[in-house]
């Protein structure tokens, strides 16, 4: 009962500091929703201004707190694995799309054929040298999202880019020069 009453007291005190504070500095709740579009270009100002050290302020922050940043990551992504697995995959298709589409030139399709069916829609080198690339980028689309989508690449259709390994001789293993027989 005694630290009931105590804390009672404390945060009583604390409550009125807060309100001084807010009534001082012009900024209680009250100002601010009623003059919400000037605070928010207040704050926007103040960033602007102070922009670097802001940045920088962050930067620290999270370099001192890797730690409890990675830990509190693990315990959402376990607490809400569907959630986050459904956010992922619905991200990639989009992602995926996004990406096939500027490399198909506006459109979502095979650029050699126009096949349009995505589930068979990927990523072709144009010079190749696409499996040295593979093995040191871990995700194709965020690397060349990151990039800023750098030039050298098309959207082809899985047969279209299968024929033109064969053609130009891309593929690791030497072509036979055997056909079967019909």
């Amino acid at each position: 009962m005694v630290c009931f009453i105590v804390n009672s007291i404390m945060n009583k005190k604390l409550d009125e500091q807060r309100r001084k504070k807010d009534e001082a500095s012009g900024r209680s709740r009250k100002w601010y929703v009623d003059n919400i579009e000037r605070a928010k270009e207040r704050n926007r100002q103040y960033y602007l201004n102070h922009r670097e050290a802001i940045i920088e302020k962050n930067r620290l922050y999270t370099e001192a707190h890797m730690d409890e940043k990675r830990r509190n990551a693990r315990r959402y992504y376990h607490k809400n694995k569907e959630k986050v697995l459904k956010y992922t995959r619905a991200y990639m298709i989009q992602l995926r799309g996004k990406i096939l589409t500027h490399y198909g030139k506006g459109k979502l399709a095979c650029l050699q054929c126009g096949f349009t069916d995505i589930r068979a829609l990927s990523i072709d080198h144009i010079k190749g040298s696409g499996n040295q690339h593979r093995k040191t980028v871990k995700n194709l689309y965020h690397y060349l999202q990151r990039n800023n989508l750098p030039g050298g690449y098309q959207t082809l259709c899985m047969n279209c880019q299968f024929i033109k390994k064969q053609e130009l001789n891309e593929h690791r293993w030497k072509s036979t020069g055997l056909r079967l027989k019909s």
